[in-house]
């Protein structure tokens, strides 16, 4: 649910951190329809995953300098009736590495959610709330929420 008065604006960080696979659009990398800071060079025939993508500041987290081309990350959150995590995507190299971000995942981890940190490189950190034992493979787990 998207909170009235937020709107993408110049914002385009989830055009690098998301795969698009209708597209063929890898993680991690600008999508070749993509002017940062400009928006969609193809919006009104943008994909079905793309129409359907509301990242955690659309939905009214954060504040204004929070937003994802300020801040340099994607929020998504993402849950079932067991677990909660909130994937945390790197959009612009070091943004991991900020207040914001700790801040975040100290209060995500106090209200006992998973915290994945997504980099640029390709590797991903998963932060467990405490006295969680995780076993098993951790990309499964996002899969299946």
């Amino acid at each position: 649910m998207r909170v009235l008065g937020r709107v993408c604006g110049e914002c385009t960080m989830c055009c690098r951190t998301h795969a698009v696979p209708e597209i063929e659009k890898p993680a991690r990398q600008w999508c070749v329809h993509c002017t940062p800071g400009g928006g969609c060079q193809i919006y009104p025939d943008r994909p079905g995953q793309c129409r359907d993508f509301f990242c955690a500041w659309l939905d009214g987290y954060g504040s204004e300098e929070t937003r994802p081309d300020k801040s340099g990350v994607v929020l998504i959150g993402k849950g079932n009736d067991t677990h909660s995590v909130l994937a945390i995507f790197e959009a612009r190299e070091g943004a991991l590495d900020t207040n914001f971000v700790w801040d975040t995942t100290h209060c995500m981890l106090a209200k006992k959610v998973f915290v994945s940190h997504m980099m640029l490189s390709g590797e991903t950190l998963l932060w467990l709330p405490p006295h969680v034992r995780l076993s098993g493979d951790a990309d499964a787990l996002w899969e299946n929420l």
